[in-house]
């Protein structure tokens, strides 16, 4: 081979390298400055975003008194929720603390874990009444609204290991993939 055919070769191969980390660093700054645009009512598969409070009724064009009864439900329901998450909590202390004698009480164990489930279906009945008494001080325009948001204020209340997809969120790309249980972390 002579000199002018290895200098050849030499330069397209710095072409074609230069053309690579262009393409890459291209790619970088690309993902990095351009977001996705946000989803309609807040992804409810990435569990690092919490909904901001004070933009979720927005969406509703509530007037004054109708924000003012929004907010005493909701502090009503809260306290509701919080007294059964305590009483559930307490309830797994149990059950957590029995698990560490040697002959841990199955009977005991079992009868908490079925309080438990119980306390479970009290915070979804809760939930469910709550939506229905928020429905009930919207207009009908709004209800149209509220109807839209319903999937996100009854998932939005889990916890993030808990969180069910939105069939609405399969048109948009998900940046992070939905994790079902510890084994797929």
């Amino acid at each position: 081979m002579n000199y002018f055919s290895k200098i050849k070769i030499g330069t397209w191969v710095v072409i074609v390298l230069t053309l690579i980390n262009l393409a890459s660093l291209g790619t970088i700054l690309y993902k990095t400055k351009c977001a996705p645009p946000p989803p309609p009512f807040g992804d409810n598969n990435q569990p690092d975003k919490k909904p901001n409070k004070d933009n979720r009724w927005k969406n509703l064009n509530l007037d004054a008194q109708q924000e003012k009864n929004f907010r005493q439900r909701g502090r009503q329901y809260f306290k509701e929720i919080n007294t059964i998450n305590s009483k559930r909590d307490s309830l797994a202390k149990i059950i957590a603390n029995e698990l560490k004698k040697e002959k841990p009480d199955i009977t005991l164990m079992e009868n908490n874990s079925r309080q438990m489930g119980d306390c479970y279906t009290q915070l979804k009945v809760i939930t469910v009444h709550h939506l229905i008494d928020l429905k009930s001080l919207c207009k009908p325009d709004q209800v149209l609204k509220l109807d839209s948001m319903y999937f996100f204020l009854l998932v939005g209340f889990e916890k993030d290991h808990h969180r069910m997809r939105d069939p609405r969120m399969d048109s948009i790309k998900r940046s992070k993939p939905m994790i079902h249980n510890e084994r797929d972390r």
